[in-house]
């Protein structure tokens, strides 16, 4: 039901390797909460705009109930010679993770993205601990806007115990 969607719909967290040197070579690293504070027309033009949520049933479910957001933009000209990282951290529940990545012209980069749990230490510590023990849903998007001359290598890695993961990537 609609209400137990929303009790057990838990924001994933995400964190960035290396992201101060990112920053300092240009990379420009926002949550979606950051971009509907200070860019919102940017995050309308962009969010959505190659997964689109009327593809199917999954989309429509991702859309309507997204919980957490990365949007990385690589300027032109810049090559990153190390593999970003990024790592959402999952507890049990249901969530829903967006990651859009713009590759400027001629700029080159290798993401990749983990889905992992918390470790077991760190979730047993929250108000009520979350373990995944029970099977758990996890729903991710990732949108690639490759401009001309761009190479954006991505992957995705998944080790979630007891999970159903529904991915797309585009």
């Amino acid at each position: 039901s609609e209400e137990l969607l929303q009790q057990r719909n838990v924001a994933p967290k995400s964190i960035i390797n290396n992201e101060l040197i990112l920053k300092r070579n240009g990379i420009n690293i926002k949550t979606m909460q950051e971009m509907e504070k200070t860019a919102p027309e940017k995050l309308n033009n962009t969010f959505a705009s190659i997964v689109r949520p009327n593809e199917n049933k999954f989309t429509a479910l991702h859309y309507a109930n997204v919980s957490e957001g990365i949007i990385i933009t690589i300027p032109e000209n810049i090559e990153i010679k190390e593999p970003i990282i990024v790592t959402t951290f999952l507890s049990q529940g249901i969530s829903f993770s967006h990651l859009f990545i713009l590759g400027g012209k001629n700029s080159k980069a290798t993401i990749i993205h983990n889905f992992k749990t918390e470790p077991v230490e760190k979730a047993a510590e929250k108000s009520p601990p979350q373990v995944v023990s029970a099977a758990s849903f996890t729903s991710a998007i990732t949108e690639l806007d490759v401009q001309e001359g761009s190479t954006i290598e991505y992957a995705s890695i998944q080790t979630l115990p007891n999970t159903f993961h529904v991915a797309a990537f585009r």
